[in-house]
């Protein structure tokens, strides 16, 4: 397995990630925790967990793991979040983190989910990142961390401006890295570990290969090799993490009134986003490429159509 160096933290981590979003049947510990060793096997040393994956027991089954993982000479490092803004909720949620994984130290531990500025500013301001930097400083957390679905220059002026923040968790892959290459090439200016969440686009790229052949290098067999490679070969990634936090299940597209028109048909997790977020994300999206996108609850185009 290829290694990289994180930043300045002094560790190398696999330049492919364990992602925890999606185990097998969670009511299968057993499935999920095969799984897990496999990756260890393989060469993985950075994995990823977090509250409310897998309906709550994502973290649960990666302590189970950790607890009878293969003997291995490469180094472990797990990676959590919490999304709470104020310092008291914060050190709860790391507490319940550190319990359930079973460990003393996360290596890796993010503010999660940061959406836009203002939404960093109510982690700043309610007490989470100075919550995160105490338990730092009391060896709960060996690097605190931003997991975020800002856009590439508020993901710069972050990393700007608080070098205390070790790496980065972003989604970046070969289709969408124009959006946030800016926050990429902060992070290598700045000696900060990058890692890359939804590698495959949210299940895009491998759902729909012919659509994207255009990425396939002339040694790369499919698609999802590409994909991957695009990453790896990037000396600003750190780690691709192989997780998907919104899922595509299916894409139609058309010329409508000469104009291009996508439908994509998604399911995330309700426990960490909502469909007014995820359009209000989706409202930096239509700005910077010039889209007009909407977001729509399946029950209620469902309850539309039947009346």
């Amino acid at each position: 397995m290829i290694t990289n160096p994180c930043g300045t933290t002094g560790k190398r981590l696999s330049a492919i990630g364990f992602g925890g979003m999606r185990l097998p049947d969670p009511r299968r510990p057993d499935k999920a925790i095969e799984l897990l060793h496999a990756a260890r096997r393989a060469g993985i040393t950075y994995f990823d967990t977090a509250p409310f994956y897998c309906d709550d027991r994502s973290e649960d089954l990666v302590g189970e793991a950790l607890r009878t993982m293969p003997d291995s000479p490469l180094p472990l490092y797990v990676s959590s979040k919490c999304s709470k803004p104020d310092g008291d909720g914060f050190r709860r949620s790391l507490e319940r983190s550190l319990a359930r994984l079973g460990l003393d130290r996360i290596a890796f531990f993010h503010l999660w989910c940061v959406m836009d500025p203002a939404d960093w500013r109510r982690r700043v301001d309610g007490g989470a990142l100075a919550a995160a930097l105490r338990a730092r400083d009391e060896g709960l957390i060996e690097h605190v961390c931003v997991s975020t679905h800002m856009r590439g220059p508020d993901v710069a002026r972050l990393l700007d401006d608080h070098p205390e923040i070790d790496l980065v968790t972003l989604g970046y892959c070969a289709i969408n890295f124009p959006y946030r290459r800016e926050g990429v090439e902060a992070a290598a200016r700045l000696r900060k570990g990058v890692v890359a969440m939804n590698p495959l686009g949210g299940g895009l790229i491998p759902q729909h290969p012919q659509a994207f052949d255009f990425i396939r290098g002339p040694g790369d067999p499919d698609v999802v090799t590409a994909a991957l490679r695009f990453l790896v070969s990037d000396p600003a990634v750190t780690t691709a993490l192989a997780e998907q936090e919104v899922n595509i299940l299916d894409v139609s597209q058309t010329i409508m009134d000469n104009y291009f028109t996508m439908i994509l048909r998604v399911e995330f997790d309700e426990q960490t986003h909502d469909i007014s977020a995820l359009q209000e994300r989706m409202g930096e999206v239509e700005k910077a490429q010039g889209l007009v996108i909407r977001i729509q609850s399946e029950a209620l185009f469902t309850a539309v159509n039947e009346i």
